[in-house]
């Protein structure tokens, strides 16, 4: 389920309201490290390809992996 909700078309409706964000960063919570260093990367690839504000959006839930 988790990683469902980090496919592109999902993650991108997702960040761009705060409910969304919500409920990213609680399923990040959730996650082990091995997932996190997964998503991680995975976000860090489609990052590139999304607009100034998805962008600061998802920065923010990168930061969070840590």
């Amino acid at each position: 389920m988790i990683k469902e909700l980090f496919k592109s078309t999902k993650i991108a409706s997702l960040i761009k309201n705060k409910f969304g964000m919500y409920v990213l960063s609680k399923s990040i919570e959730t996650m082990s490290q091995e997932e996190k260093k997964d998503i991680k990367v995975y976000l860090l690839q489609k990052v590139s390809s999304m607009s100034k504000q998805e962008k600061t959006r998802l920065n923010a839930l990168i930061e969070h992996l840590k």
